[in-house]
């Protein structure tokens, strides 16, 4: 039996452009961008199960031979007490200033200081931190829903042993990478850029402060890519073999 692909979809990094490659893929039968609905307009909070419900759910996508589904809200808050047997992780990740810079062009909101102090709620009513600082570390370690708690350098290293569990991790930045999608017979993946780039003299931004309130994000990302080029060195060698 082969395991479910489960798509960790971190916000403005081609996430859309993933989804699409997988369409000849079993979806849940209600969803949007790959993520599971209840019904048409109620999102299926599966990141929120504990072990149990889990495993619940894991079997009813097994009996209805689903193939491929997404996460976009936040990664699991119980990551410590779920199986993730019979489940194979993947997500892409960007450089986190263009990430960021991507968010506000397509949320329209163009000042960097103002736009993170937003409090952006799901239609299903939960919040949302793609526009928080140290976003990735957030998302990583459970606290996609948390615009509160203070990130330290635990929820780092959760986010880094989180990520270690990833059997494929594309850097979009790194063209290459998208070659670990071959695994899946998938090539040539056509990554859509919709970002309002018009609107780019309106923004208000500093580099340099970003960087400084996103350190967590930066080691984060870096070791995302450490990860991502021994995936492919390994990719390599198998296919040597």
């Amino acid at each position: 039996m082969n395991p479910i692909i489960l798509f960790l979809h971190f916000h403005k990094c081609a996430g859309t452009s993933i989804n699409n490659a997988f369409k000849n893929f079993s979806k849940y039968p209600i969803n949007i961008n790959g993520n599971p609905f209840k019904t048409d307009n109620e999102i299926l909070q599966f990141w929120n199960y504990n072990s149990l419900d889990f495993e619940n759910f894991k079997k009813s996508l097994i009996e209805n031979n689903i193939q491929f589904i997404a996460l976009e809200w936040n990664f699991f808050k119980n990551y410590n007490s779920i199986n993730l047997s019979n489940i194979e992780l993947i997500t892409i990740m960007r450089d986190p200033y263009k990430r960021y810079i991507s968010n506000m062009l397509f949320d329209k909101s163009y000042v960097m200081r103002s736009y993170e102090k937003k409090k952006i709620k799901h239609y299903n009513n939960f919040f949302l931190n793609y526009n928080k600082f140290n976003y990735y570390t957030k998302m990583l370690s459970g606290l996609g829903n948390d615009l509160d708690t203070k990130i330290t350098i635990k929820h780092l290293n959760d986010a880094k042993k989180n990520l270690e569990k990833f059997s494929i991790i594309i850097i979009l930045e790194i063209s290459e990478t998208f070659n670990l999608l071959n695994k899946y017979n998938i090539y040539n993946v056509e990554k859509k850029n919709i970002t309002d780039k018009k609107n780019q003299n309106k923004l208000i931004i500093d580099k340099k402060f970003f960087i400084e309130q996103n350190q967590f994000d930066y080691i984060l990302y870096n070791y995302a890519i450490k990860l991502s080029k021994r995936q492919l060195s390994a990719f390599k060698n198998l296919k040597q073999t």
